[in-house]
């Protein structure tokens, strides 16, 4: 999936680069809700669009060589896993995001990927 596949929403805010802002946890932007997703790093936010389950999770997951969660190094890229601050924290982080049912995932690192709960439930288990 290439950047005119994204959705109108995920589109536009790509065009912004680098948000300028602190938030605080459970802040909203527009239709972004924002939540704390720590474990990769401590500060780590991820952003749900609720307009079309569109969630933005950073470092919480990579798709690269398939989705895996970054609570433990992952045999087809290891290296967020390796660097992950907190693997529990990291492990919980992945859950919460799962139990949200995205529509679509866009990671930190890979593809963004469509319909992505059953991958998410197999990258969960990898890492438990």
């Amino acid at each position: 999936m290439n950047a005119t596949e994204l959705t109108p929403n995920l589109r536009q805010l790509t065009r912004f680069g680098i948000v300028n802002a602190f938030l605080v946890r459970e802040d909203d932007v527009g239709s972004l809700e924002v939540m704390a997703a720590p474990g990769h790093s401590p500060g780590q936010a991820a952003y749900l669009d609720t307009r079309d389950g569109s969630l933005v999770a950073g470092d919480a997951y990579s798709s690269l060589m398939g989705l895996a969660t970054t609570a433990g190094p992952y045999r087809g890229f290891p290296l967020p896993g390796f660097i992950t601050w907190h693997r529990p924290t990291a492990l919980d982080s992945a859950k919460k995001l799962r139990d949200l049912k995205p529509k679509l995932l866009v990671v930190g690192h890979g593809k963004p990927t469509r319909d992505p709960v059953e991958g998410m439930d197999r990258a969960i288990k990898r890492s438990e």
